[in-house]
């Protein structure tokens, strides 16, 4: 029998599903500007970097019930690298027409760091971890895609549309086929797909507001609230199971 969850779970599930994806996009979204030297990235940079470990392995918790013991703290910091790296892969490629040599540095540092790390504490035959490893890069990098190019498709709506478009695909086929071909589970493709899709959308559209909020205070406004009603309205309607199986590495 199918347990249908309650507000109160489906809101805790919410919370950490937006959570997760917040905290890369806010690393996507701050880390190419780094240079220069503002304190409101150096804040986004810090809370992502955070964030996103944080409530991956509070899931983890709440999932499976594990103790906090030395092994919690040894997927925190596994979590802490992919992370970071996952935001340096997407940042990069988000901002390769500003500074090209700089977003290339990310890219290149963040895919071979995240690579590495996923290789050597890998619990799986290597072809299947190297799966993983791309499905979860492209679940992260689908939203921060959208992050990035909500508030900027404004100006050039052509470019960051079609941004937007691949990223709202993106994320939730990466989520879908994980769930799937990694963790074997069986799954509504057609009502879940669309869930996932307004959720990217809707989380993306919080998150990019945050990052672009000192740019254009009203717009970034209007994302944030506008993206926090979308997204909440999709989660209530994920009856069974959570939204998403992303386990701690």
């Amino acid at each position: 029998m199918i347990h249908k969850r309650s507000l109160k779970e489906k809101t805790i599930d919410y919370l950490l599903y937006i959570a997760t994806f917040s905290g890369i996009n806010f690393i996507a979204g701050s880390v190419v500007h780094a240079l220069d030297y503002s304190l409101y990235n150096y804040i986004l940079l810090f809370v992502g970097s955070v964030l996103t470990p944080s409530a991956l392995l509070i899931r983890e918790l709440m999932l499976n019930k594990n103790p906090i013991n030395r092994d919690f703290w040894g997927s925190f910091g596994i979590n802490l690298v992919l992370s970071i790296s996952a935001g340096c892969i997407t940042g990069g490629i988000i901002h390769l027409g500003e500074n090209s040599l700089f977003s290339w540095y990310l890219v290149i540092s963040g895919f071979i760091m995240s690579f590495a790390t996923a290789m050597l504490y890998k619990t799986k035959p290597f072809l299947p971890a190297v799966l993983d490893y791309i499905l979860w890069i492209a679940m992260f990098s689908g939203m921060s895609f959208i992050s990035g190019s909500v508030v900027h498709a404004a100006n050039d709506w052509f470019n960051n549309f079609l941004l937007i478009a691949f990223g709202a695909i993106l994320t939730p086929a990466a989520i879908l086929l994980r769930n799937k071909l990694i963790l074997g589970k069986q799954t509504a493709l057609g009502k879940n797909f669309l869930i996932l899709l307004v959720l990217s959308l809707g989380v993306s559209g919080v998150t990019g507001g945050i990052i672009h909020f000192t740019k254009n205070m009203s717009y970034a406004t209007i994302l944030i609230v506008g993206g926090f009603i979308l997204s909440y309205l999709a989660a209530l309607h994920k009856n069974d199971g959570s939204l998403a199986e992303l386990r701690s590495r």
